[in-house]
């Protein structure tokens, strides 16, 4: 069984909610718990956007080729917890499509998940990778193969969590297509990689050689960077059935004067 989920702190989201048609990504930025704009230097562009059922999308998707980054507003470094990372990927083949997390003051990257890189290229399978050197999330690096094939021209749900139980080892898991209604066990992720360094993340880095990528999510909890309906949502679903209620007693009414 899994655990119910609850939402706590939604820390980033970006959306891409920017004009599609000929708009380039370069110089845009308007997620939630960002700073600055989308650059690099890669030509990025802004194109349709992604869905997958259960996960709530709107406006578009970014794809491309080469690296783009984008700084968050606050460094993400808990010391207890856990910390979540979505995104929505769709790929038309293995070769380079994968979100990294930097220390752009410091260790660079960190960390990425996604088709990584498998010490020679693209990885053809979904993995959790470690860049090498000091301040990284593992000094020796590392690229954790989940074994699962990546599926061309189908959108992919990734979940990547890192548990700070141990905040100078924290551990990473990788979940495909998780529930959306309930906080995955680490038992069932695909792959997991075990730290060996207390990290600060304070950019993001998109790869891509071939791919599609939505819904940048990050949050404290599952519930946060899955689909669940804002406290608005529910006042409006809650009104909704007081209205129905009001009407059928007022019907009753109406009725037993006539």
């Amino acid at each position: 069984m899994s655990a119910s989920s609850a939402q706590a702190s939604l820390i980033a989201s970006e959306s891409f909610n920017y004009p599609i048609a000929g708009s380039s990504l370069n110089g845009q930025g308007s997620g939630t718990g960002f700073t600055g704009t989308w650059g690099g230097g890669a030509n990025f562009d802004v194109v349709s956007g992604l869905t997958y059922s259960g996960v709530s999308s709107s406006g578009g998707a970014a794809s491309g080729s080469g690296q783009t980054y984008l700084s968050l507003s606050s460094a993400i470094s808990p010391a207890s917890g856990s910390i979540y990372f979505s995104i929505l990927l769709n790929q038309s083949s293995a070769n380079f499509g994968n979100i990294g997390f930097f220390n752009n003051g410091g260790a660079g990257e960190l960390w990425s998940f996604g088709d990584t890189y498998n010490g020679s290229g693209p990885s053809p399978t979904y993995a959790l990778n470690s860049a090498s050197g000091p301040g990284k999330f593992n000094a020796a690096a590392g690229f954790n193969d989940s074994g699962v094939s990546i599926v061309p021209n189908v959108t992919q749900w990734l979940v990547a969590q890192i548990d700070y139980a141990t905040p100078s080892a924290p551990v990473a898991y990788l979940y495909l297509n998780p529930a959306v209604g309930s906080t995955p066990l680490t038992s069932s992720a695909i792959a997991t990689m075990t730290g060996a360094n207390a990290i600060s993340i304070n950019q993001i880095r998109l790869e891509d050689r071939n791919f599609a990528i939505d819904e940048i999510r990050i949050g404290t909890t599952f519930a946060d960077v899955a689909s669940v309906p804002e406290p608005s949502t529910y006042a409006f679903i809650t009104l909704g059935f007081v209205y129905l209620f009001g009407l059928k007693i007022f019907k009753r009414r109406s009725q037993a004067t006539v």
